[in-house]
């Protein structure tokens, strides 16, 4: 069982795990895949990765705390496999975030992704990723993964999928589309001319 470390949300039955995240929170929750403390500290040097970490690091500064953050075990295994210095910086960055604890219920999950062909075979992640956002009924999973998990096209097979397995669907989305809306400009407000 996954061990959580930094509050405990174990309680006796499996449906009870699940159905505690949410009831007891009053800010949405929302599960980091592991694109985001990736792209949090990156040395790439490319525009869309720099743009990518730019936005990241601009959500976990600004919006991060309007958020309960979840990860999981397979978050940090896949960190764990990366450069050292980054790896080392990328686990740093989620050490606070409580795990959640890894069911049976998540393994049936991910493995009916895959079966469907919602998710490739070959990399489990994206399955096990979804898998914990839908069986844990958080609100919010966020990704720059927009081949397999935020992306349009794929949005209907996978509420096709959860509705089968009488899951909600968490909200997939990337770190910008969930950066809280600046304000309106007020028309009768007079800006500086710059």
């Amino acid at each position: 069982m996954i061990q959580n470390r930094s509050r405990s949300w174990r309680t006796s039955t499996e449906t009870e795990k699940t159905d505690r995240i949410n009831t007891t929170m009053t800010q949405p929750s929302v599960y980091l895949d592991t694109t985001i403390p990736s792209y949090l500290f990156t040395k790439r040097t490319d525009l869309i990765v720099q743009a990518h970490h730019q936005i990241t690091e601009k959500w976990w500064r600004e919006d991060r705390p309007r958020f309960n953050l979840f990860i999981s075990e397979v978050v940090i295994r896949e960190l764990q496999k990366g450069q050292s210095e980054l790896s080392r910086l990328r686990l740093e960055a989620i050490s606070e975030i409580p795990v959640l604890d890894s069911i049976s219920r998540i393994d049936e999950v991910a493995r009916y992704y895959m079966d469907q062909l919602a998710m490739p075979s070959r990399d489990e992640h994206d399955a096990y990723h979804l898998a914990f956002a839908s069986v844990y009924k958080i609100d919010y999973l966020i990704t720059w993964n927009c081949a397999h998990l935020a992306n349009a096209n794929k949005r209907r097979h996978l509420e096709r999928l959860n509705r089968k397995l009488h899951l909600p669907l968490p909200v997939i989305c990337t770190p910008q589309q969930l950066m809280q809306a600046p304000l309106p400009e007020d028309p009768h407000v007079e800006r500086p001319h710059r």
